[in-house]
């Protein structure tokens, strides 16, 4: 039975053979013509891995090729290509594979392209690269200055400017921005405020000129400062001057003038209400022992009162003259009319010996030089005096003159005034009946 079997197997064996060879081949040619191979492009996003690596380096890169989304084509059975989508592929450059060429400017980084299905059925028709760009990294710190834009409400004036927490900023990135970079500050918005403000702020880089730097590839050790404005009442302050020492015999310190003649400056309302001038001390203008006028220059923010300060620093300077002249005297004519009678007693008339009497008076020679006989007002003090003839020493009637009457004297006479008890109306009637 066995036998019977195997001899009936093994008949015709090879058309047997052919026949299953037809039969496969067959099968091959109608599952590509149902199913057939083939490509079609995808695209997905590249995500980049292991950056550190090239800071390790101590570089710094720019993609300038590859960079966001990857497209590329893919070969499989239409049934697998169907079931695909971009979603399904992911692009990844491991940045630890970076090949450089030979001066460190530009490198390549294979993009390594995967399916998470049916990654065995799939062909990739070409290799993607990602293309960097290469230059030395760079790190610089700077210390934070505060400043502001815009001007504050009229009548105010911008205090201290300060930074709250550290001041320190560190910056690093590509060696051609961070070596362009001078300085950093945080500037505080402060246009027509009258109160004090704070602010959280970006850092601004600037380069020698003042040009802000663009931070996009840098990286900053804090991105917001907080800043401080202090807005301050302000005020016109007068000077006042005093010298030290005497000026030589014979001549005067007339004046002490500062030009300009006062100063604006800045403060709390509670110091400067109390405020009405700057004093300069003696010392720093010595007159001893000089004759001539001179000028000189002094910085009055030397001389403020404790917390005040100036609004602007250029105002400081103040330019200073001390006048000296010579004392002379001068010789006048002065009528008996400019002449101020005081004290005198009732029942007393004064009668002058002259129309004019001659007085001295001495001043330094710009007040001398105004002086004349109409300018001038005296003083006679009769309080004391009776009736009979009197020598005189005549006083200046302006206590606050700016001369002196050195020398005055005038020869009065006083009499007593006759008393009269006669009736007018009887006088009149004796005057009648005569006639």
């Amino acid at each position: 039975m066995r036998s019977k079997f195997f001899k009936s197997l093994f008949k015709n064996l090879g058309f047997k053979i052919l026949a299953v060879f037809f039969a496969c081949l067959l099968w091959l040619v109608v599952y590509n013509t149902d199913d057939p191979t083939k490509t079609q492009t995808f695209s997905t996003k590249v995500t980049i891995e292991n950056a550190n690596a090239i800071k390790n380096m101590n570089k710094y890169y720019e993609v300038v090729e590859g960079t966001g989304n990857v497209t590329f084509s893919v070969s499989a059975k239409r049934s697998v290509l169907s079931k695909l989508a971009d979603s399904d592929f992911t692009a990844v450059a491991d940045m630890s594979n970076l090949v450089m060429n030979e001066d460190g400017t530009v490198g390549t980084v294979e993009i390594k392209i995967s399916c998470g299905r049916y990654e065995s059925y799939l062909s990739y028709n070409k290799q993607k690269y990602l293309k960097v760009a290469l230059e030395n990294l760079m790190e610089k710190q700077f210390v934070i200055s505060a400043s502001t834009t815009g001007k504050v409400a009229e009548g105010y004036a911008l205090g201290d400017v300060t930074i709250s927490g550290s001041n320190i900023l560190k910056v690093s990135g590509p060696e051609s921005i961070v070596s362009q970079i001078n300085n950093a500050v945080a500037i505080i918005n402060v246009n027509d405020v009258s109160t004090n403000v704070s602010d959280n702020v970006f850092p601004t880089l600037l380069d020698d000129s003042g040009n802000t730097i663009d931070t996009t590839k840098l990286n900053l050790s804090t991105s917001t400062v907080s800043i401080n404005a202090a807005v301050l009442s302000t005020k016109y302050l007068s000077f006042t001057f005093d010298t030290m020492g005497t000026p030589e015999a014979g001549y005067e310190v007339v004046s002490v003038v500062g030009t300009p003649n006062s100063v604006r400056v800045k403060g709390t309302s509670s110091v400067l209400n109390g405020l009405t001038t700057i004093a300069v001390p003696a010392d720093i203008f010595n007159v001893d022992g000089l004759k001539e006028s001179f000028e000189t220059t002094i910085d009055i923010a030397e001389y403020l009162p404790e917390n005040i300060s100036l609004v602007s620093n250029k105002d400081g300077i103040i330019s200073v003259v001390v006048t000296i002249e010579p004392y002379e005297e001068k010789e006048l004519t002065i009528t008996t009319d400019r002449i101020d009678v005081v004290g005198l007693a009732e029942g007393l008339q004064l009668e002058y010996d002259n129309t004019t009497v001659d007085v001295t008076v001495g001043a330094v020679t710009s007040v001398l030089d105004t002086l004349d006989s109409h300018n001038v007002l005296l003083a006679l003090d009769a309080s004391e005096l009776t009736a009979g003839r009197h020598r005189v020493q005549l006083s200046l009637a302006d206590e606050a003159a700016a001369y002196d009457l050195l020398d005055a004297h005038v020869e009065i006479t006083l009499t007593e005034i006759e008393e009269n008890n006669e009736n007018p109306d009887e006088q009149d009637n004796g005057n009648s009946n005569e006639t």
